[in-house]
């Protein structure tokens, strides 16, 4: 039986300067992301960006999850906020295409994980908001989530009970256990039909899902970098969901 097609959306740039392809952007994604999907049993599909929705289309039918990975913040006007001096937009047209394959992957009900920004964007998707800057956020007793150089920074964070990410990390016995951490924003109010499932002692949302789909889930971590951990139960669970839909699906 083939592997099923885990499509990864690609972080986008501008050129760098003085580089050769004058005004062509730069598609990219670290690697860590495509070597989880591979190592837990999927075949990584790489999706750029592009606004013909005819090919979105096309996209959406080749693979049998989406993986929406890292990246810089979101426009906060999609939340109606105004910028606060920490945001570093990320370009408007992963953004755009971002949404459009999450709006196709959730007509189909497809298997979707969101990674820190992945995270945030299926939030602001639903019509939630985000904390532009946590050390700003009002908290009895603050995490630091990020550390300037510092990639494995981390925390613990508590499961919600009977949520499917506990089911995944530990069975439903698991109630805490360590994330890395090196985010600056973090959901604030939740989307429609979403539910925090794991949260840091400073009660700052870690983990999202909708628990109306088979496997619509977020976490604010980053499991890719966590191998060996079991962390890498996210990327399992993902792939079977996929493997699920794979089956059960006939692609149009």
């Amino acid at each position: 039986m083939t592997r099923p097609r885990i499509g990864i959306t690609l972080d986008v740039e501008p050129p760098a300067p003085g580089s050769a392809g004058g005004l062509l952007q730069i598609m990219k994604l670290p690697e860590d992301y495509a070597k989880a999907v591979a190592k837990a049993g999927g075949m990584p599909l790489l999706l750029p960006w592009t606004r013909d929705v005819g090919l979105q289309r096309e996209m959406i039918d080749q693979i049998d999850a989406l993986l929406i990975p890292g990246g810089d913040d979101i426009d906060p006007k999609l939340y109606g906020q105004s910028p606060h001096p920490k945001t570093k937009q990320i370009g408007p047209d992963r953004t755009a295409f971002d949404l459009a394959m999450l709006s196709l992957a959730e007509a189909r009900k497809l298997p979707t994980l969101g990674i820190c920004f992945g995270c945030q964007l299926m939030n602001v998707h639903r019509g939630g908001t985000l904390h532009q800057h946590i050390p700003d956020v009002p908290r009895e007793s603050p995490l630091v989530h990020s550390k300037p150089g510092d990639r494995m920074n981390a925390h613990e964070v508590t499961l919600q009970r009977g949520s499917k990410l506990a089911a995944i990390m530990g069975g439903g016995q698991l109630e805490k256990f360590s994330v890395n951490s090196r985010h600056h924003q973090a959901v604030a109010s939740l989307g429609h039909e979403l539910v925090a499932t794991a949260r840091a002692s400073d009660n700052i949302i870690e983990a999202i899902e909708d628990p109306t789909l088979p496997f619509w889930l977020a976490v604010q971590w980053h499991p890719e970098n966590l191998t060996n951990t079991l962390h890498e139960r996210l990327f399992e669970a993902l792939i079977k969901a996929a493997g699920v839909h794979k089956i059960s699906e006939p692609q149009s």
